[in-house]
């Protein structure tokens, strides 16, 4: 009798490079939330550059649902950019995943400390902070990733809601794809 070797599942290849990057990421943070919401940043938008059908595959993968398409339209970006939105529980925490066409991706975090994500941050990266606004109900952080002269890497925005607007604790991290930072 000859057994066929069947090739490993996507999901499974997914779930091991996970696991690498989570091992080597194990001293980013404490808080476990954080880390993960870092991991999937890493993995997901960065590692795809924001290409809105390897990161729908890589959801997918790992069990995530498409969400409606009413939940994209919520969001004016998402709508007017042929965004794309998903569910995804990893590790026991629910995450919100929006990817955009021009490439924009972004996780919705609801447990993740905004401490803890912006010290991991700049321990995975070499950034330069290129604002704060904390005019809305919402602080946001804009980042450049520095890269060799003359290179574009993108950025991240970090949203943080201020305590009071119904919210308390949600936060979203995004990858910005080279060329959308002024």
């Amino acid at each position: 009798d000859q057994q066929i070797e069947r090739p490993p599942r996507r999901g499974s290849q997914m779930k091991k490079i996970l696991a690498v990057i989570l091992t080597f990421g194990v001293h980013l943070t404490t808080n476990a939330a954080a880390k993960d919401l870092l991991v999937l940043i890493d993995s997901l938008c960065v590692g795809s550059q924001g290409k809105a059908d390897v990161v729908e595959k890589m959801v997918l993968a790992q069990g995530g649902k498409r969400l409606p398409q009413s939940f994209v339209d919520a969001d004016p970006v998402g709508a007017k950019n042929g965004g794309r939105a998903f569910s995804l529980k990893f590790n026991s925490e629910r995450y919100f995943i929006m990817i955009t066409e021009p490439g924009g991706c972004g996780i919705l975090s609801q447990t993740s400390n905004a401490d803890e994500v912006r010290s991991g941050l700049v321990k995975l990266y070499e950034l330069k902070k290129i604002d704060v606004d904390s005019s809305g109900p919402q602080v946001v952080t804009t980042w450049k990733i520095n890269g060799p002269a003359g290179s574009e890497r993108g950025g991240f925005s970090l949203n943080v809601v201020k305590p009071g607007f119904g919210a308390d604790g949600a936060l979203s991290l995004g990858y910005i794809p080279p060329g959308f930072l002024k």
